[in-house]
């Protein structure tokens, strides 16, 4: 018996860890983006194809904190996009 398809918690959990790794990039470190994570601000280069509500979704699901805002703005006319994630508490502590 296949395992994701007995149950749908899993299935959801990987189809979640599968969007969220396909459009996410990665981390932004840079000196303005670590002095930001004091404001529980975290900044994401992500797949320029996702919305700030997609963005919001992924984030909220992966994490399982409220987001207060999203802020996005293009990276060198790529297929880049860099969010900025404002969360209603801190990811790591």
């Amino acid at each position: 018996m296949d395992i994701v398809g007995s149950n749908p918690t899993i299935c959801t959990f990987i189809f979640i860890y599968k969007i969220m790794f396909d459009f996410l990039q990665g981390a932004l470190i840079t000196e303005k983006s670590t002095k930001s994570i004091e404001q529980k601000q975290y900044t994401f280069i992500v797949d320029s194809v996702l919305t700030k509500k997609q963005i919001r979704n992924i984030f909220e699901k992966f994490y399982g904190i409220k987001i207060e805002w999203v802020k996005t703005q293009r990276v060198n006319f790529q297929r880049k996009k860099k969010a900025i994630i404002k969360f209603l508490e801190p990811i790591l502590e």
